[in-house]
């Protein structure tokens, strides 16, 4: 009687330490959600940054003013009949 109550609570700590500990057990359940978080966190990010980069392209297809105002800051071009001058500090 008493070796079958041992082996039946070695069984039960056996099952609960599988449950927790082993392969698809509670851990391996807690860092997938958290790995799920994360990802679902940067597709977060990576949707508004998608939105604004598509709200710029609307904008430089149909305002002329932003175009242009693109053109000569970011990229350093000149409009006809301007000089750039380059100052060395």
């Amino acid at each position: 009687m008493r070796l079958g109550l041992v082996s039946f609570c070695l069984l039960v700590c056996l099952c609960i330490g599988e449950l927790f500990f082993g392969k698809n057990g509670y851990l391996d359940y807690y860092r997938l959600r958290q790995t799920e978080v994360q990802i679902l966190k940067q597709n977060k990010d990576l949707l508004k940054a998608n939105q604004e980069l598509k709200a710029k392209i609307s904008r430089l297809k149909k305002d002329p003013a932003y175009l242009k105002y693109i053109i000569r800051h970011q990229m350093g071009l000149t409009d006809k009949n301007e000089i750039m001058f380059f100052v060395n500090d």
